[in-house]
């Protein structure tokens, strides 16, 4: 059952999987061949503008995570709501099940994301050379990715698979607390909305 629905799947969403893989991809040599270009060799004393760069790119890596897992998420179920629901309601197995099959196929790519991201990583740290006294551990930043792209994957898995009213219930509770927060911050009870 599950490779049957992760053919059917992929079918659907093989073009913003690819897409999503090529910029994943791109991102870890596009930071490290900057960094190359300003270690200028094995000089110890430019590893700060070195790490200063890389600072000011590293926050494209949670957002592309987020976008990444959001993205895959409601993909798992855009084929269902197009279909009114038709083809999980026909398949002989119970609602919870079908409800894991799609998760586990969505975690699926994004795993394939996840392993297109070390792998770029990879390659860039062995093409680039780092002065002494910093290191690149491509293997934690594929872990970190891949944490953030699944919470944001169950995070945005859960809203889709919501009812109507879930969500309208949901919706209403964010657009409550966005309003008590900014109208605690007029008051100037900033204090404790500084995390």
């Amino acid at each position: 059952m599950y490779s049957n629905l992760l053919r059917v799947q992929w079918k659907s969403t093989a073009v913003p999987v690819l897409i999503l893989a090529l910029i994943v991809f791109s991102i870890p040599v596009w930071q490290l061949v900057g960094a190359e270009a300003l270690s200028g060799g094995r000089r110890p004393e430019l590893a700060l503008p070195v790490l200063g760069a890389l600072l000011a790119t590293s926050g494209i890596y949670p957002l592309m995570a987020y976008a990444a897992g959001s993205a895959l998420a409601v993909s798992s179920w855009l084929d269902d709501v197009q279909g009114k629901h038709v083809y999980a309601l026909i398949l002989p197995v119970p609602r919870w099940y079908y409800l894991l099959l799609r998760m586990a196929i969505g975690l699926t790519f994004v795993g394939a994301l996840v392993a297109a991201l070390w792998l770029s990583a990879v390659v860039a740290t062995a093409q680039v050379t780092l002065p002494p006294g910093l290191h690149a551990y491509p293997g934690g930043l594929a872990v970190r990715f891949a944490l953030a792209a699944c919470v944001s994957f169950v995070l945005t898995y859960v809203m889709c698979s919501a009812s109507r009213r879930t969500l309208v219930v949901l919706g209403l509770t964010f657009i409550g607390l966005v309003v008590l927060a900014v109208l605690a911050g007029v008051m100037g009870a900033t204090a404790p909305l500084n995390w």
